[in-house]
């Protein structure tokens, strides 16, 4: 009798605290933030904007880990959880630290304020850089795991029902922007201000060309997904492969010796998931048009009713 009362609590804490182990990871996280964030800051000798961006970051960090820890409590007290745990509450709070986190990374990856990487653009506070980018994937997850448990929105799902490879074409459109940023935060940092060479300074030009492009085609062809149910499966198909020849090359322009991307940072990260994102696209692609010449027959018996869905 006392098991079966135990296991059904149990069961009840589950369903009523869905993400606790989400909100304890981002609490584990906003702490090696805040202290690395801490720590880089006293020994980094900067500029008075980027002394004052080391705050901002500190500051951030510090309000996610005050969120977190008042989310756990709440979710560890029965009476409390009852106000916090799929409420209004708990979704503004998710949607706030997603916020937090988009502007930590944003803050702590930039070469100018000395915290996550150096001048160079490279990682010189591993602890800072790499949880810094966790905080943001869980804070994401919380938002989503949040929208799909109390308010029963897939629309990730749903989307993905409709729109194939739409995953890759998202983080392929992610990787663009982000290599695109970084490309033009080291142009500014290095090139305008003449520490760097011709050489560098063009790999840096090419980087931030082929992130935008990337960027822009990709932001194309999703938008494409979600507006519309057409396919336009030979215009997909161009379109990753060129993408996939572009990064080919550039994964080694950008990342050699001499490029913008040598050391391991944003730059060098996004640029390599950048090609293997086109390449893993190009292979599905290449896959699906292999499985529709195998069977016309099929291909045209489910044609009529796309057409019709369509209408």
């Amino acid at each position: 009798m006392t098991t079966g009362i135990s296991n059904s609590n149990r069961e009840g804490d589950s369903v009523r605290s869905p993400r606790f182990s989400t909100w304890l990871g981002l609490l584990v996280f906003s702490v090696i933030t805040l202290v690395s964030s801490v720590e880089s800051a006293r020994s980094s000798k900067t500029s008075s904007q980027g002394e004052h961006n080391q705050g901002v970051a500190i500051t951030l960090a510090s309000i996610s880990f005050a969120l977190a820890f008042i989310a756990v409590i709440m979710h560890l007290n029965a009476i409390c959880s009852v106000y916090f745990v799929g409420t209004k509450m708990e979704g503004i709070v998710c949607f706030i630290l997603m916020g937090l986190w988009i502007s930590i990374v944003t803050v702590v990856t930039d070469p100018s304020n000395d915290l996550a990487v150096d001048k160079n653009a490279a990682v010189s506070n591993g602890n800072l850089y790499y949880f810094s980018w966790f905080g943001l994937v869980f804070s994401v997850i919380l938002k989503t795991s949040f929208l799909r448990d109390v308010y029963h929105l897939d629309l990730a799902g749903q989307i993905q029902h409709r729109a194939a490879r739409l995953n890759y074409w998202s983080g392929l459109m992610l990787c663009g922007f982000v290599v695109m940023g970084t490309s033009a935060n080291t142009f500014h940092n290095q090139c305008k201000l003449g520490y760097k060479g011709a050489v560098f300074c063009n790999r840096t030009v090419f980087a931030i060309t082929l992130g935008t492009i990337c960027a822009a085609f990709s932001l194309f062809v999703v938008a494409m997904k979600i507006i519309t149910q057409k396919s336009f499966f030979v215009v997909e198909g161009l379109v990753a492969i060129l993408l996939a020849l572009a990064w080919s090359f550039g994964v080694g322009y950008i990342t050699g010796e001499d490029g913008p991307g040598a050391p391991l940072g944003n730059l060098y990260y996004f640029t390599w998931a950048s090609f293997l994102v086109s390449c893993a696209l190009s292979s599905g692609l290449y896959e699906d048009y292999l499985g529709l010449k195998s069977h016309p027959s099929q291909n045209a018996e489910t044609t009529p009713a796309t057409a019709e869905e369509d209408i």
